[in-house]
């Protein structure tokens, strides 16, 4: 007798797991999929950062911003676009004959102290201070609100708090007295919760100042070292180079626009307790960066926190003697953009 025709049971269970496997290793290789593609995606985020920024840097310095952070402590990595437009810029020379003034970029020069001394610097003569300050007036362009950058060398001849650059109660880059040099202090005023910034007039945006203390930044005496300090809008940065390049001290996070001290003039040295020693090459540049977006949590950046500049399209070669490498990891995955001297990309 013949059996009717059907699926049994057991058929269709078999069927049923067959099925659920096949579904499984589908979802699975789809996932994988995914995730390559937020690889990819973001890979072609850097190159077109990089390009946006090499860009730029042909009309005035520009930067890549790379965030390097650790993931197991919370931390993020992303690259970030950056410009700088100078606000005020002096190689600190000695003034022409008959005159009594600094010459500084785009005609915002200093007024020297009476009997300012000049010795040899890190780029021909630097001035030296013993207490007394350069006067470099009020300017428009002093108001930066989104980000500021002060990039000078110091030769410190004594071991004592002194002041850099100040303008106001809103901005105040100093040194700070440690055992074995000077450390490296920045007070900046940012602007009030609800407080309107743009197109606010003069004296009318509440400040309120905050202080970030790099204490494991200590500069030698009477040597020539470097501080650059940033803050991007995303981050305050204070990073120091004793001769082998920025090596960033501080880095913490902030957002928030900054308070311009519009009635006030901007000094290098003076204050309270003026820096004494030498002081050469002074750089004052407004920032202006990108919203900062963080790569996927899996994604990250080898190496250290770092800024890659760039000037006329290519390496800043006062910053970079050699091509720059950015690699970028995801799993087993591994993406290498080797920038070079002249600004050219190679992807490995």
């Amino acid at each position: 007798m013949r059996r009717a025709a059907g699926v049994t049971l057991i058929e269709l269970l078999v069927v049923l797991a067959l099925i659920g496997a096949l579904l499984g290793l589908g979802i699975g290789m789809y996932a994988n999929l995914g995730k390559q593609g937020v690889f990819t995606a973001t890979v072609g985020r850097v190159l077109s950062t990089l390009n946006r920024v090499r860009n730029s840097s042909m009309t005035h310095p520009a930067a890549l911003q790379v965030h390097a952070g650790d993931p197991d402590k919370g931390e993020t990595n992303a690259v970030q676009g950056l410009e700088f437009v100078t606000m005020f810029q002096t190689q600190c020379e000695p003034p022409a004959e008959g005159t009594n003034f600094i010459v500084g970029a785009l005609d915002r020069n200093g007024e020297l102290p009476p009997a300012a001394v000049f010795k040899d610097g890190v780029m021909g003569k630097a001035i030296f201070l013993e207490g007394n300050a350069i006067r470099c007036g009020n300017h428009p362009a002093y108001d930066a609100t989104r980000g500021i950058a002060i990039d000078l060398w110091i030769y410190p001849t004594v071991a004592t708090a002194g002041t850099l650059v100040r303008r106001g109660t809103g901005l105040d880059l100093s040194t700070t007295r440690e055992e074995e040099g000077v450390g490296v202090r920045w007070v900046l005023g940012f602007a009030s919760s609800g407080a309107v910034v743009e197109g606010a007039k003069p004296g009318s945006v509440t400040a309120e100042t905050a202080e970030f203390h790099a204490k494991d930044a200590v500069l030698p005496l009477n040597r020539w070292s470097r501080i650059v300090a940033t803050y991007d809008g995303a981050h305050v940065v204070i990073a120091v180079d004793l001769g082998r390049g920025p090596v960033e001290r501080l880095r913490q996070v902030v957002n928030k626009p900054l308070a311009p001290s519009s009635q006030d003039e901007l000094f290098i040295g003076g204050g309270k307790t003026s820096f004494r020693g030498g002081i050469d090459d002074v750089r004052l540049e407004a920032v202006l960066g990108e919203s900062y977006e963080p790569f996927a949590p899996l994604i990250r950046v080898e190496g250290k926190s770092r800024r890659i500049y760039f000037l006329n399209g290519k390496l800043d070669p006062s910053r970079h003697s050699r091509p720059e490498s950015l690699v970028l990891t995801f799993g087993k995955r591994r993406k290498e953009i080797v920038i070079g001297l002249e600004g050219n990309l190679i992807q490995k």
